[in-house]
Order: C-alpha cells, then sequence, then structure tokens
C-alpha cells in the first residue's frame, strides 16, 4: 500500500467518506447523479436510504442519552471537574458509544450503497446475511479502532463547543430580557 493510499483512506475516514467505494470515479456530482439515474434510475440516488435511516436513529439516541447523562452526573462533581472538560469527555464518550451500536448498520449501508447496480445484494437483510456468512461477526467491526480514534475528538469538540454556545447564547438571552 503506498503512502498516498493511506493518507487518502486515513482523510476520507476523516471527514466520513467510506473507504470501500468502488474504483469508478466521477468529475463532478453532475456527472455522477447522471451515471446512477442511467444505470439504476432515480431510485439508485436513494438506495441505502432506509438502512442509513435506520443506522441513523439509535445512533442519534445513544449519542444524546449518553451526553445527557454524562451531563447529569457531572453536576455532582461541578466543583471539582469543569464543565468544559466534562463536555468534551461525555461527547467523546457519546460519539464512540453511539458509533459502536450503529457499525454494523454502518457496513451494510456502505455495502449497499457502493452496489449501486444493485449486482450483489437484495437489500438491507440478503447484504447483512452474505457478509456474515463469508466472514463471521467480526466484519461488521472492522475498523472499530480507527473509527473510535476519529469519533471520540470530532464528538468531543462538537459537543463541548456546543455546550458553550448553547450557554454563553443562554446567557446573552437572559441578560436582554
Amino acid at each position: 500500500m503506498s503512502n498516498s493510499s493511506v493518507i487518502n483512506d486515513y482523510v476520507a475516514g476523516c471527514i466520513g467518506v467510506p473507504t470501500t467505494v468502488t474504483k469508478k470515479y466521477y468529475k463532478g456530482p453532475v456527472q455522477a447523479v447522471t451515471d446512477i439515474i442511467k444505470t439504476s434510475g432515480l431510485r439508485g440516488l436513494y438506495r441505502g436510504f432506509c438502512t442509513q435511516f435506520v443506522r441513523d436513529t439509535p445512533a442519534a439516541s445513544v449519542y444524546m442519552t449518553t451526553y445527557t447523562l454524562f451531563q447529569y452526573e457531572s453536576l455532582k462533581r461541578q466543583d471539582i471537574i469543569p464543565p468544559q472538560v466534562t463536555n468534551f469527555v461525555g461527547g467523546g464518550i457519546a460519539g464512540v458509544l453511539s458509533w459502536a451500536v450503529i457499525m454494523p448498520f454502518d457496513v451494510i449501508k456502505s455495502k449497499i450503497q457502493t452496489d449501486s447496480a444493485a449486482l450483489m445484494y437484495k437489500g438491507f437483510w440478503d447484504c447483512a446475511w452474505r457478509l456474515y456468512a463469508s466472514d463471521g461477526i467480526k466484519v461488521f467491526f472492522l475498523g472499530f479502532v480507527p473509527m473510535a480514534v476519529r469519533a471520540f475528538p470530532v464528538n468531543a469538540v462538537t459537543l463541548m463547543v456546543y455546550s458553550e454556545v448553547l450557554q454563553h447564547l443562554n446567557k446573552n438571552d437572559s441578560i436582554s430580557s
């Protein structure tokens, strides 16, 4: 594997782009949309949408529930731990846990979306069974460590900044009232 390939995979992983894409490259979004519509029809643009929905619903639930519980528990220790640290750690843990819960769905979603012509998989369950039959349960958790290494800081910073901005806006709102 070349250094540029490793760097490309790292950058793609950091911004959330699946690296299991087909080797077909497009010059831009218009060419991609045109090709997908030609090969799969308008429905091809939405391939994997249901799987994405099934993936994102529990992810958001775990994410915000974990973060809220972390904040609630930290209120008891507010005099010891600064709120920024609590928000940072809580956001990181929430991000890693939410991704851990949905990794199997994400693997299936990515496989379905990269099979744009629907040649390999008939749908969600067909994809899940074929992946499991070929590689066992571990196939659904490949890349867990890189995911966690990426998810912790991204979500830690995101929720810390969100909490700080929200606190700032609430402070300004109470002043102007």
